[in-house]
């Protein structure tokens, strides 16, 4: 049975800034580090259109993804969930009076709904949930403004792991998830220094209006992070501003009518161990802007080449700090807003 602390509920993601751990801190643009606080990291923002009498949905991952997505009573006691656009249900579900349990949508682990029964009414029928993107949580962070944009920003939140499953949890791993799928700059490409074009033929990938690109040759490695404030169509955009090439710790480079080409949010991530276990505190920021020291910042964008964290024994913690780092830009249009959808992924394994 998917009890509560098993499986994808291994691992909990909390908000940092409280003052002692476990403390209440519920501020996305409070959570700079110190303290973990007790309130959770929600995956993704629900609405019912009705609900089973006493029952309470208390988390849904951020896997699931925006949409309609559906709990399902399959008996008195039993309920199935259902994540947007998957093909089925997952498996029946027993939750009795005073539980807790996880429901997996389909087969896919990361896809879930964590609920408690309070009451003990039989459920009955189907219940709709509309999911939808959290804007401005400690991922996404705060909207850039004018000023920051015209004079750039560098700003983090931080998060925290917490392993709850009693065996701990392995492998933990986290990246940047890219905005869109990628293309091959077979037409144009960024010269080795100054502003340029990236042009393609491919016509699957939709190029937004402006926003970081990540830069890969053939095999996968990295060759530079570009911000482009210009598209001319839906397959050419171009680099305007020498400063915008060389972006996340990237340097410059000549471009390859080869390379790789991904739409990615202009964000690295890091982690911190605490000063001890199992409560102990990350660096404290004093504003968004004060950047923690000695952290090893990445912006890979799959599981197998993030930021490795690593094993957490039972109880203990990690913080997860997030950087947003925009170069100034002096256009009339507010281009932060249109790729600032910052997207985190998170791998991990149960302890056995």
């Amino acid at each position: 049975m998917p009890d509560e602390f098993t499986g994808a509920d291994a691992l909990r993601i909390y908000n940092t800034g409280a003052t002692v751990d476990g403390g209440t801190q519920p501020v996305s643009d409070d959570c700079l580090g110190n303290f973990r606080a007790s309130n959770e990291h929600q995956g993704m923002a629900w609405e019912l259109w009705q609900m089973f009498n006493g029952l309470a949905v208390e988390q849904i991952s951020g896997a699931c993804g925006p949409g309609i997505g559906y709990l399902a009573a399959v008996g008195d006691d039993q309920l199935q969930f259902t994540a947007p656009g998957e093909g089925g249900a997952g498996e029946d579900v027993t939750i009795l009076q005073g539980e807790r349990k996880t429901l997996q949508s389909g087969s896919t682990n990361s896809k879930y709904c964590r609920v408690y029964r309070w009451g003990n009414e039989p459920f009955k029928g189907v219940v709709p949930v509309q999911l939808s993107t959290w804007f401005n949580d400690p991922v996404g962070m705060s909207n850039i403004l004018d000023a920051e944009r015209a004079a750039g920003e560098d700003k983090v939140r931080c998060l925290c792991m917490k392993a709850v499953c009693p065996s701990g949890v392995d492998n933990i791993r986290a990246w940047v998830k890219p905005l869109g799928g990628p293309f091959t700059s077979d037409v144009q490409q960024l010269p080795a220094s100054g502003t340029g074009f990236i042009e393609t033929t491919d016509t699957t990938q939709a190029i937004d209006k402006h926003g970081f690109l990540r830069i890969e040759d053939s095999g996968g490695t990295l060759k530079e992070i570009a911000l482009f404030t210009a598209r001319h169509n839906s397959q050419k955009v171009e680099v305007t501003d020498a400063a915008h090439r060389g972006l996340l710790g990237t340097t410059p480079q000549a471009g390859s009518a080869t390379d790789i080409v991904r739409p990615v949010p202009g964000i690295r991530v890091a982690y911190q161990a605490p000063t001890v276990q199992p409560d102990g505190s990350a660096y404290v920021a004093s504003d968004e802007n004060d950047i923690p020291p000695g952290l090893s910042w990445s912006s890979a964008i799959t599981s197998d080449t993030g930021n490795v964290i690593g094993t957490l024994a039972a109880d203990n913690i990690q913080y997860l700090w997030i950087r947003l780092t925009f170069p100034a830009c002096l256009g009339s249009s507010n281009v932060a807003f249109a790729r600032s959808l910052n997207s985190v992924g998170l791998a991990y394994q149960p302890g056995e």
